[in-house]
């Protein structure tokens, strides 16, 4: 009877104790999207569209991304909303949708040094805080430079502060304001 009960209690300890053991080649849960591509929608007072794009189908270290110069008027105010996408799949995958429904981890924020440039965020995520995906570009004058979006993802951090979290994408564009 004693053997019985210390057999049903190692049994019990060592069924508790084993973690089942990751298969080999099998995607963590939370894995991270591929990102290959950024596009940029522009839109003016006027509903005029207009649509540059950063691209890097094969990914880092392959060939260079192609990358659109962002080419909008001077003294003229812009809506802009972000596409990201993954186009190494078929049919191509859009990552914009789960950075929306996931928006209180993501923070998209842009860095510029053009005195000619305004940025304002326009959305917001559940909780209140900037998330990106659509901004206000107001341009105060002619101007050459460069624009850097940052995709940052920030699961259960996320305060607005740009330097918290793991970069998602980084993506730089030159710009022309005439």
């Amino acid at each position: 009877m004693k053997q019985l009960f210390f057999t049903t209690i190692t049994m019990s300890l060592m069924l508790l104790a084993c973690e089942k053991a990751p298969k080999p080649n099998q995607a963590p849960n939370n894995e991270t999207e591929l990102i290959t591509t950024v596009v940029l929608h522009f839109k003016d007072s006027l509903m005029s569209t207009q649509t540059f794009r950063w691209s890097d189908i094969d990914g880092p270290g392959g060939q260079d991304p192609l990358i659109d110069t962002i080419k909008l008027k001077a003294l003229n105010t812009y809506d802009l909303s972000l596409d990201f996408l993954d186009e190494s799949k078929n049919p191509t995958d859009t990552i914009t949708r789960e950075i929306e429904a996931e928006g209180t981890n993501h923070l998209i924020y842009f860095e510029s040094v053009m005195s000619q440039l305004f940025i304002q965020t326009k959305d917001k995520d559940a909780n209140g805080l900037a998330l990106g995906l659509m901004s206000n570009w107001q341009i105060l004058g002619p101007g050459i430079g460069k624009v850097r979006i940052v995709l940052k993802h920030q699961v259960g951090i996320k305060n607005g502060d740009p330097n918290l979290g793991e970069t998602d994408t980084e993506v730089e564009f030159p710009v022309r304001f005439y």
